[in-house]
């Protein structure tokens, strides 16, 4: 007898995270910066007190009502998960699956492909433009052609960085009753946000994680607010307890003190411009206008090839030059100016040895 999984599982590859060494990591899109003191002093008055042979709230409700009071929105709006990925895969096990379909908007985030194969959920995917905007009439074709059960965006867009205009996600709203799934994970680090668009239309859900802004990346969580019948049926698919204490706790506290997390935030995105206008002077490097914390640029030269002469250089970033619609593109996020001034270094060195070369 064989054992065998199910035939769309058996086509899938495991996704990995190579855990590569080097002394300047810019290549997940992470914090620079670990929590300040004061939130990791009451984190440790809060977990010498944990009942860690209890199990958790199963509804996290402290954390939910943290969370609400922060996006302005009802506590029968939210729930909480282990990270924002868990919330997309809750959203496609209740809204997707066999016989019904997603629509993406391509290149973005990887992970909505990956839980769509696992779902057994049909992906159809419409290209950006060249600029990375959308395509706004091969959309209107698309939908015209088909009514998906889900359309996700990444909202700045991972890994281009560029922002969806608010009048863009309204139109979807309003032209369809498909369920519309915003990924607002780098939403802190860009002006606009639709959450409050989930109280005039039951078919928007957005995804909010704790891993960037937040800084807590290595706690795991995520947040989905939508309309309250949305939010009664992903409940039905999430699994009891699955958001463990330690991560309640943590998270709750984070957001008690979020004020003290914006003043980096703010240096985030002034650095983001000033890498970005520093790219832009190197001969030859294009880079992408981003609203996150993270710059997706290509250079002359093949990007495997950079990629790896940065490795050598001791500077690890994000390798997309394999990847559909970015070939060439690399990306890298934005660290504390140090980190980010060795990175322009070891390109312009990179990219002057190259020049050398080809010249000879």
């Amino acid at each position: 007898m064989s054992i065998s999984a199910r035939e769309n599982i058996q086509n899938l590859r495991a996704y990995e995270t190579p855990q590569i060494k080097a002394r300047i990591k810019l290549n997940s899109n992470e914090s620079p910066w670990p929590l300040p003191d004061k939130i990791i002093e009451d984190i440790e008055r809060a977990v010498a007190v944990v009942e860690f042979n209890r199990y958790p709230d199963a509804s996290s409700r402290i954390l939910r009502e943290e969370v609400s009071r922060w996006l302005r929105v009802g506590l029968d709006n939210v729930l909480v998960g282990s990270g924002s990925n868990e919330m997309i895969q809750c959203v496609f096990l209740a809204f997707g699956g066999k016989g019904r379909t997603l629509m993406t908007f391509v290149p973005t985030y990887s992970m909505a492909s990956k839980i769509a194969a696992i779902t057994d959920t049909e992906e159809i995917s419409v290209p950006l433009k060249e600029d990375f905007s959308p395509d706004i009439r091969k959309i209107v074709k698309q939908l015209e052609q088909v009514t998906p059960h889900i359309i996700y965006m990444c909202n700045p867009n991972n890994p281009t960085g560029t922002l969806f205009r608010r009048s863009f996600i309204m139109k979807l709203l309003e032209m369809t009753e498909t369920l519309v799934v915003v990924d607002e994970a780098y939403g802190e680090f860009c002006p606009t946000s639709v959450i409050d668009l989930t109280n005039r239309h039951a078919n928007l859900a957005v995804v909010k994680t704790f891993s960037k802004a937040l800084r807590l990346a290595g706690a795991r969580v995520g947040v989905l607010v939508a309309s309250e019948p949305i939010v009664k049926e992903v409940q039905k698919v999430k699994l009891p307890y699955n958001l463990n204490i330690l991560s309640q706790t943590i998270a709750t506290i984070v957001l008690r003190n979020r004020t003290l997390l914006w003043p980096a935030i703010k240096e985030i995105v002034e650095e983001r411009e000033r890498v970005r206008r520093e790219l832009e002077k190197i001969e030859g490097v294009v880079a992408v206008p981003s609203q996150t914390n993270f710059i997706l640029f290509k250079t002359p030269f093949e990007g495997n090839t950079i990629y790896e002469e940065l490795l050598r250089r001791d500077v690890l970033i994000r390798n997309f030059s394999n990847y559909p619609y970015l070939k060439g593109y690399l990306r890298v996020t934005i660290g504390t100016k140090e980190e980010n001034q060795e990175f322009l270094a070891a390109l312009k060195d990179v990219l002057d040895n190259r020049m050398w070369a080809s010249r000879l």
